[in-house]
C-alpha cells in the first residue's frame, strides 16, 4: 500500500512506472480525472494524495523520463501547468468544460500555471503530433465552443519541451 489515501494501488503504480521506464514514445501521455500538478489540495487534485504524488514524481526523476504530459479535467476550467525539477519537465494539460458550467479559479493561487493558458469558459482542446521519430512536434490547441482558437502551444525541442508562444 502506498499510503492511506491513494488513487493507484501498488500493481497500478508499478505498471505506470514500468510503462514509463520502457516506453520509446517521444511523448508520454498519462490521462487521469483530476489535476496532477496543481499544488492546491482541493477536489480531486492529486495534491490531496500528496504521498502518492511525490512517489510518482520521484519515480519519474529516478528514471529520468522526458516529455511527460498529464491529460486531466473535471475542474470546469482549462489551464496548462508546468513543473521543472532538476532535468525533468512535466506538463499537465487540464481541459474542461465542454458542456457544463465553467468555473473561475480566481481564488486559487497556482504557481505552476503557464501564463495566458487559463480559460474560464466552455472550451475543448486538440493534441497533434507530427514529424519523424527524432523530429517530433507536439501542438496543443484550445478552442471556444464555436471553434475559435484561444491559445496554442507548440514544442520544438525533443528532450525538453520548449514552447513557442505566438
Amino acid at each position: 500500500m502506498i499510503s492511506p489515501r491513494q488513487i493507484l494501488g501498488e500493481k497500478q503504480f508499478q505498471w505506470l512506472v514500468n510503462s514509463l521506464a520502457y516506453s520509446k514514445a517521444t511523448f508520454k501521455f498519462i490521462a487521469m480525472g483530476g489535476q496532477f500538478l496543481n499544488p492546491n489540495p482541493i477536489f480531486e487534485n492529486y495534491a490531496t494524495y500528496l504521498e502518492e504524488k511525490n512517489k510518482i514524481l520521484s519515480a519519474i526523476q529516478d528514471l529520468k523520463v522526458k516529455n511527460i504530459i498529464f491529460l486531466t479535467g473535471d475542474r470546469h476550467f482549462t489551464e496548462l501547468n508546468f513543473l521543472k525539477e532538476k532535468d525533468i519537465s512535466i506538463y499537465d494539460l487540464t481541459v474542461s468544460p465542454l458542456t457544463s458550467k465553467p468555473y473561475s479559479p480566481d481564488s486559487e493561487k497556482n504557481p505552476l500555471r503557464v501564463e495566458k493558458t487559463l480559460v474560464d469558459k466552455r472550451n475543448f482542446g486538440t493534441i497533434s503530433i507530427s514529424g519523424k521519430r527524432n523530429e517530433r512536434k507536439l501542438v496543443l490547441q484550445i478552442f471556444d465552443v464555436y471553434g475559435k482558437e484561444l491559445w496554442k502551444k507548440e514544442s520544438f525541442q525533443i528532450l525538453d519541451l520548449v514552447w513557442n508562444d505566438p
